[in-house]
């Protein structure tokens, strides 16, 4: 019972990660200027003055790289292989990493758009990370994966979010930090915590 009462704790965690990723993470007076972090990393990738950054499309990268994280905290999060709770993170990396798709035009097309090249390559790295974790993840190294991946999480949620919220500035818009980008804060590192926790209580 303590097993089950910790995966249904780590889902209802995880849940509130990708809910806080989908609410508001910068909100304007203009309903279509108030953005979680998918939509804020795809607006984002529109600006010439991103995509002509260096590195370019770094600021999209940064909210995108935010669920590549959290697929990891899911895939080293150990469990017993084939268990029920194992098969729970097989689908939560497979949904993320399918999340992450560009659009299908990429496929058809629009080989050469880096903004599509971007989100194919974190698709993979996702399921590549993902298919590490679950597969050769040990007790001793996931806990070190766990705590790497929550500090690079908050790090690059707080700089894409300061960047999404300079360039909307910069554009004369009136901007605000929306409850999304602290709410995901807060949860991912709870995640995290109760990631790392079921390691130790094996």
């Amino acid at each position: 019972m303590p097993q089950v009462r910790d995966t249904l704790v780590w889902a209802g965690t995880l849940a509130a990660v990708l809910i806080a990723y989908s609410l508001p993470w910068v909100v304007n007076p203009g309903a279509s200027q108030t953005l979680n972090a998918y939509d804020l990393a795809e607006w984002m990738s529109l600006h010439p003055q991103v995509r002509a950054g260096s590195p370019s499309l770094l600021a999209p990268f940064l909210l995108r790289m935010l669920l590549v994280f959290t697929a990891g905290l899911i895939a080293f999060s150990p469990s017993r292989r084939f268990s029920p709770a194992w098969w729970l993170q097989v689908i939560g990396v497979s949904g993320i990493a399918l999340a992450l798709l560009p659009a299908f035009e990429f496929f058809t097309s629009d080989f050469s758009d880096p903004n599509y090249r971007q989100q194919l390559s974190l698709t993979i790295l996702t399921f590549v990370a993902g298919a590490i974790g679950l597969i050769f993840h040990h007790n001793h190294w996931s806990r070190w994966i766990i705590v790497s991946l929550m500090i690079a999480g908050v790090g690059s949620g707080l700089i894409g979010v300061a960047m999404g919220y300079s360039l909307m500035r910069d554009l004369g818009l009136p901007t605000g930090v929306g409850a999304g980008a602290v709410l995901f804060v807060v949860a991912y590192l709870f995640f995290g915590l109760q990631s790392s926790k079921r390691g130790n209580s094996r």
